[in-house]
């Protein structure tokens, strides 16, 4: 339960955006750069069990969703076939 036990969206630190309904729609838009949600560029946190957003990554303070980079899913089991497109929202 400790690294698998919640959803990464649920710790994510965009999770407002997604409430309030503000979406980055594509790479570079306005809304990418203020740090809205990135759901509709293809985030898989909403299905994805993982502490990503809390632990982060290397030691240090960044993980994908916090430098632009919708969350790929890697911890779900067979993410490579099961989260593909990578890129698209899921539904």
């Amino acid at each position: 339960k400790f690294a698998y036990g919640r959803l990464i969206h649920d710790q994510c630190e965009r999770r407002g955006h997604f409430d309030e309904g503000r979406f980055a729609k594509a790479f570079g838009d306005e809304g990418h750069r203020k740090g809205y949600c990135l759901y509709k560029l293809g985030c898989k946190g909403p299905i994805t069990h993982a502490n990503c957003s809390v632990i982060r990554f290397c030691d240090v303070c960044v993980w994908p969703v916090s430098v632009g980079h919708p969350c790929m899913g890697c911890t779900e089991p067979n993410f490579w076939d099961e989260m593909e497109p990578f890129y698209k929202p899921i539904m």
